[in-house]
């Protein structure tokens, strides 16, 4: 990841295992980090999916114990930082981003996370917790900077 201070070429040499370079170069149009702007349809298509969650668990290979799980939430939200300029108007795209996520399993809290604009578009939570035998259920709450609440429910099959 690297942050580009102003729209420029970028160039990148990779060397690989076996010691050979390569070499690519590119213009990018972002500004200040994270601020180009997204194409004007994939927006349009990002704001229809807000909210949208996705679940699922796995054993974790590196516990200890075989009662840990490793979770990860993954919730569709363009997160606009208001730092983009709209290419056509010439004007700041409005900030639009995931201002808070928080989990719980079973009732019980696993995660609150209270995030602003440097999180990243469709961001991805993971975390570990323990599943109870015969399962359960997981609830995710997202809240964005428009007021914004979605809250998904999710089976927890765990034998």
């Amino acid at each position: 990841r690297l942050r580009v201070n102003e729209f420029t070429f970028v160039r990148v040499i990779a060397e690989m295992n076996n010691g050979e370079l390569h070499m690519d170069s590119g213009y990018t149009r972002a500004s200040g980090g994270c601020s180009e702007p997204p194409p004007f349809l994939k927006l349009q298509e990002s704001r229809k999916r807000i909210g949208e969650m996705k679940f699922r668990a796995s054993k974790d290979e590196g516990a200890a114990t075989d009662d840990v799980a490793l979770g990860q939430l993954m919730i569709s939200h363009p997160n606009i930082t208001g730092m983009q300029l709209d290419q056509r108007t010439r004007a700041f795209i409005p900030a639009e981003y995931v201002t808070k996520v928080e989990i719980r399993y079973n009732g019980a809290h696993i995660l609150t996370a209270e995030t602003d604009i440097s999180i990243s578009e469709d961001p991805s939570f993971r975390f570990f917790f323990k599943p109870k035998k015969g399962g359960g259920s997981l609830e995710a709450r997202m809240t964005d900077s428009k007021g914004r609440e979605v809250t998904r429910t999710f089976p927890v099959d765990h034998s």
